[in-house]
């Protein structure tokens, strides 16, 4: 199986303040499309998560995320900027140019200021 990475390309002034303790904070949405082609032809996916922390001062500081479909994707890691306090995060992935045609499955997960990770969240995207 082929093997590919991808960028975050863009994350959006975003940051989630809430509130101190030890639970984990949580993922409610989790979407993802097809965009465009650039001229090198990677692709990009548009999407956005809505994630929460109720402990008093943690915020979500960075999420992971990766794939599986016709090629692996590894593991990455989005940081989230800080100082911002928007609940809703527009996303921009990029699949390198080349990646094979079919269904892939995004799995994303949330990870607080304490470290705690949310439970995964999927998204399925099919490349034409």
């Amino acid at each position: 199986m082929k093997s590919l990475s991808f960028a975050a390309a863009s994350v959006l002034a975003f940051s989630l303040a809430a509130c101190s303790g030890n639970s984990a904070p949580t993922i409610t949405a989790f979407t993802l499309t097809v965009g465009a082609k650039d001229a090198a032809g990677n692709q990009a996916l548009d999407g956005k998560v809505t994630a929460a922390d109720a402990d008093e001062g943690d915020r979500i500081a960075r999420f992971s995320v990766s794939a599986s479909g016709p090629a692996a994707v590894p593991e990455q890691s989005i940081q989230v900027p800080s100082g911002v306090t928007v609940t809703d995060l527009p996303i921009k992935l990029t699949l390198a140019a080349g990646a094979p045609k079919g269904e892939y499955t995004f799995v994303l997960k949330a990870y607080d200021d304490a470290g705690e990770p949310s439970a995964e969240s999927t998204a399925k995207v099919t490349l034409p």
